[in-house]
């Protein structure tokens, strides 16, 4: 910018609105990213550790603290204030173009809310962890502080409610939050004033949004509701109906977070959720102190990431597996039954050598994320290459599926009824959309890693392919005419390569480069390590009508790519229900490949019922230990008795206080 534009931004920035001091707000100034003010002075400390990187704007007492962050950064950056300082960030765009001030917030996000930032945060790469905003509105009830509590994650397009008394300490709020796996909390400003409130929720790494009184009233949340949730076929769901209605403060803290992720100004989201009560009661509560002390999650400070709980069980193939593992961890039952379950099927691959490998380590891999695929699809910002990748993994499962069956149907039933006959059924559903693939996409262009319809599917794409396909055997035929030319050996030290980019050009290595040297005939379009690029008129000319066909082409099939992908998106309940199958079995088959490969192999604990008053540990030791290098420990035989005593290493202590049940 010029100093007359300096100024004018200078001016218009100044007369922005307050904001906390966890909000970063950044300027998309088309080609790059600024940031300024504090903003600009926090990024380049924090994030880039230097403060060489800031610039001025203007002069004197008004200057103004800029730094600038090309696009390629600006993913970094973003990554790091969302998922790792749990800042806010907001996007803004100018109005009237680069020589206006009229700026406006065009994007924004929080730990809790990354929709609009998912290409930017996960465009490359897969969401391995969970995302979650909850409101909580409090309350008095018999004399008791009560909590009502919503909390929404719209990556997995589900609404939960809870209530319950606690205490002064939020004691039980605390384990919800660790249990939810929530990143952010929104809360009434007055009720923020509470210290003790707000030590719980920093102290569980959740960043704090207040919004005004107004905002938790369940007013108009039945009809807010019925716009929102989804509802079998043929009905017309009715919220009021819902026994979740009867919690009152639960109800206004949904209200809260329907209005403060604005839900309702999204229509995709309309009929996508789904509304159910979270019950704590069922896990093992846990609070920060105990998450920190026991080492479960790894710390944003360090960069050993596997020197944790979460880090030594991730044995892991895929990224919705990771996701479960980390809730998982998060909420450790406490019902005997379902944690036997858990335990047989562990048990089964343990003992089962060949299906724990083959599933681990051939059957899992490459399959991808179900869940963020089907929110493509309902997006429809799916392309062919997204309905490619839902087809070869479902031509991958029937194998899945049959390496289980052949060893689980004698000895382990849990497994067919858990994974192999609900598999068998969702890959039934989806054969209907395994045909459609198979008829309208050309196969043989994926080998080259293109995603285009078969040139048969229509009149125009079959004149279109022909065109091509003239063209590719004039452009080859110019190989054999350049080699004679150049006295260089085609396929060997002369290749004519094709690339997105550029479509179709030559290239030597850089040792004849010297043939080309003041040939007229001949323009070199770059040198790398690999060789000299170059094309000659013919090859230029015809390589530009054959990106035109394809240009072509790819226009032309746009409504029908458009229809399958509408086609497909009905196929999102499947790939939900695919997606949790997929991760339990991957969680699960985690679990075996780490007992017996640890340093001292794993045992299966027998589990007594709750109340028993009975734990006996025979050589306990946290799993950490046995990664650390040069270090020598000896382990524990613990025993907790109720009403009698706690040995530990031959150190007698009263336990009628340790043992709760």
């Amino acid at each position: 910018m010029d100093p007359f534009q300096d100024q004018g931004f200078i001016v218009a920035y100044r007369t922005l609105p307050e904001k906390p001091s966890t909000t970063i707000r950044v300027f998309d100034r088309a080609e790059y990213y600024t940031v300024h003010g504090q903003d600009a002075l926090f990024v380049a400390k924090e994030v880039f550790k230097t403060v060489a990187v800031i610039k001025y704007l203007g002069t004197g007492e008004k200057k103004l603290e800029s730094i600038t962050i090309s696009k390629l950064n600006f993913e970094s950056l973003a990554k790091e204030l969302l998922l790792i300082r749990q800042y806010r960030v907001e996007i803004y765009k100018n109005k009237s173009g680069a020589k206006s001030n009229e700026w406006f917030i065009a994007y924004k996000a929080s730990p809790g809310n990354l929709t609009q930032f998912e290409e930017i945060l996960f465009g490359n790469t897969d969401i391995s962890q969970s995302v979650g905003v909850l409101a909580l509105k409090t309350g008095i009830e018999n004399g008791e502080k009560v909590i009502g509590i919503g909390f929404a994650d719209v990556m997995m397009r589900k609404l939960l409610v809870a209530e319950f008394v606690d205490n002064d300490q939020f004691s039980n709020l605390e384990a919800l939050i660790i249990q939810m796996g929530a990143k952010e909390c929104v809360v009434g400003a007055s009720e923020i004033q509470s210290g003790k409130l707000k030590q719980v929720l920093e102290r569980s790494n959740v960043l704090i949004t207040e919004r005004k009184k107004g905002d938790f009233c369940s007013k108009d949340v039945v009809q807010d509701l019925n716009r929102l949730l989804k509802c079998s076929k043929g009905q017309h769901g009715n919220s009021s109906t819902f026994s979740e209605m009867e919690k009152k403060l639960a109800m206004e803290a949904v209200s809260a977070v329907i209005n403060y992720l604005e839900l309702l100004s999204n229509e995709d989201y309309f009929g996508q959720f789904t509304l159910g009560s979270f019950d704590f009661q069922q896990f093992l509560k846990l609070d920060s102190a105990a998450v920190r002390a026991l080492n479960l999650f790894p710390n944003t400070s360090d960069g050993n990431k596997s020197q944790c709980i979460f880090g030594i069980m991730n044995r892991c193939r895929t990224v919705q597996g990771e996701r479960l593992l980390a809730q998982w961890i998060k909420q450790p039952l406490v019902d005997v039954n379902r944690i036997k379950e858990r335990q047989n099927i562990v048990n089964f691959f343990v003992n089962n050598t060949e299906p724990r490998q083959m599933v681990a380590e051939d059957h899992l891999r490459g399959i991808p994320d179900f869940q963020r695929l089907s929110r493509k699809f309902q997006q429809r910002k799916a392309s062919l290459q997204d309905c490619y990748k839902v087809y070869q993994a479902l031509d991958k499962l029937p194998q899945l599926m049959e390496t289980l069956e052949q060893r689980s149907k004698e000895n382990c039933a849990l497994v067919m009824e858990i994974f192999v006959n609900p598999g068998k059924e969702i890959l039934m559903d989806f054969s209907k959309f395994q045909e459609m693939v198979e008829e309208t996409m050309d196969f043989h262009q994926v080998e080259s890693h293109e995603f285009v319809i078969k040139p048969g599917f229509d009149e125009e794409l079959q004149a279109l392919a022909e065109r091509i396909s003239g063209l590719e055997d004039k452009i080859k035929a110019q190989l054999s005419k350049v080699s004679r030319d150049l006295g260089v050996e085609a396929n060997k030290v002369l290749k004519l390569e094709n690339s997105t980019q550029l479509g179709y050009y030559f290239r030597v290595t850089r040792k004849e480069e010297k043939a080309l040297r003041n040939n007229k005939n001949y323009t070199t379009l770059d040198t790398k390590n690999n060789g000299v690029r170059f094309h000659n008129s013919a090859l230029k000319q015809l390589n530009e009508d054959y990106l035109k066909a394809k240009m072509d082409y790819h226009e032309q099939q746009k409504n029908i790519v458009a229809e399958i992908i509408s086609i497909a998106a009905g196929y999102c309940e499947a790939m939900i229900m695919l997606n949790e199958l997929i991760a339990q079995l991957d969680v699960l088959v985690s679990f075996a490949v780490l007992a017996v490969s640890a340093p001292i192999p794993f045992v299966c604990p027998s589990l007594l019922s709750m109340g028993s008053g009975k734990i006996r540990l025979t050589d306990a030791r946290h799993p950490c230990l046995e990664l650390q290098e040069d270090i020598s420990f000896i382990p524990n035989d613990v025993r907790f008795d109720k009403g009698g005593i706690f040995l530990c290493d031959h150190v007698i202590f009263h336990s009628s206080v340790a043992i709760a049940k």
